[in-house]
């Protein structure tokens, strides 16, 4: 939760947690509170919150604070008409820094309950919201610190997006590739996991044995995703429209990893990404940007293409290993003497069976 001196923040903070009016010093450095919240839409839902201080001298160390963040809560004095310039410059060099510029933000103009305030669309103008960047993802309340109006609507906004706030909802921490909780309250992701099953010549009393494959795949429910707005809604189903199902699924798979929560993940952030480019308005694209744009598809099919290679590489190294271990050689043998067998007495016998210890060995 960032903003100027004086706008609010730590007053607006101890209300969300206490419930109640809470008389607040200055913030010479930081607060950090965890707030569960009791009622609303995000009724249940827990959030951590940093408010620092908006002195001059810690706007510098603003970027220190939300490397880490979900989400920017920006705070604005909606009647100091003066001060909005400076939070407009503020608040610009903020979003330029390349760590937070897909972060979405919530604006809340404080103050509400004074004569002389600022309505929602002036603070809206005065800020230049509508002036910045078209991929950048904002929303504005208004509140009031002392008697908590609007703030149980900012907690919601800070969950459940309206308007141009989209993608809180399925956004992932990707810098350490761990899934944040997702809260769909309409609207849906299944995440399956893929299982087959097959059975190994030798092991003991020929029991089917169950693998499980790190493939996943996450379908999404686009049309009852109330919390997306139709316009970007309509952009994602005509963009994706070959990934979607008869039943409006949006299906995406994974296979990159061995692991099956890494896959989830990267499944998780392909959704992300396909709403954030779908949030995006299209650009008029120039013969030399499309050149460019040729150029880095002309990359990625290269760059995957060697990652097909390589992994084809590592499977082919392993099936040599097998076969220098005499394992294949071994099971056909004795899975041929032991057709014989049961043809010839129809009983089985333990002594064609495979020991378990060698069979783990070829595997490992």
């Amino acid at each position: 939760m960032l903003g100027l001196d004086s706008s609010g923040k730590t007053t607006i903070l101890y209300h969300m947690k206490f419930e109640q009016y809470t008389n607040a010093t200055p913030t010479i450095s930081y607060n950090c509170e965890t707030i569960k919240v009791k009622e609303g839409s995000a009724k249940g839902i827990t959030f951590k919150i940093w408010d620092v201080g908006g002195q001059d001298n810690k706007r510098p160390l603003w970027n220190q604070y939300t490397r880490s963040s979900d989400g920017i809560i920006f705070v604005v004095d909606s009647e100091d008409k003066e001060r909005l310039e400076e939070a407009k410059l503020e608040l610009i060099r903020l979003l330029k820094a390349p760590d937070n510029q897909k972060l979405p933000l919530l604006v809340i103009a404080n103050k509400q309950d004074l004569q002389h305030s600022l309505s929602l669309h002036e603070i809206e103008t005065l800020l230049g919201l509508r002036d910045l960047h078209p991929g950048q993802m904002w929303s504005i309340i208004g509140a009031c610190a002392i008697t908590g109006e609007g703030l149980t609507e900012a907690m919601d906004a800070i969950q459940i997006p309206e308007g141009n706030l989209v993608g809180v909802i399925v956004k992932l921490r990707s810098r350490s590739n761990v899934i944040s909780t997702l809260f769909l309250y309409t609207g849906y992701l299944k995440p399956l996991f893929k299982i087959r099953s097959r059975i190994l010549i030798g092991c003991p009393k020929i029991k089917p044995v169950k693998v499980v494959s790190s493939k996943v795949e996450v379908r999404f429910h686009v049309e009852s995703a109330t919390w997306i707005p139709e316009w970007i809604k309509k952009n994602l189903i005509e963009n994706e429209k070959g990934r979607i199902t008869k039943d409006g699924d949006l299906v995406v798979t994974s296979e990159k990893t061995r692991t099956q929560m890494l896959n989830q993940a990267d499944c998780l952030d392909k959704v992300r990404e396909m709403i954030y480019n779908s949030a995006k308005k299209p650009v008029e694209m120039t013969e030399e940007y499309k050149k460019v744009v040729a150029k880095r598809l002309a990359k990625a099919n290269m760059e995957r293409l060697q990652r097909k290679r390589a992994d084809s590489l590592k499977k082919k190294n392993r099936r040599k290993l097998l076969e220098s271990s005499g394992f294949h050689q071994l099971a056909k043998q004795r899975k041929n003497t032991f057709m014989q067998y049961v043809k010839a007495t129809g009983c089985i016998s333990d002594h064609f069976l495979v020991p378990t210890e060698r069979i783990y060995s070829a595997q490992c």
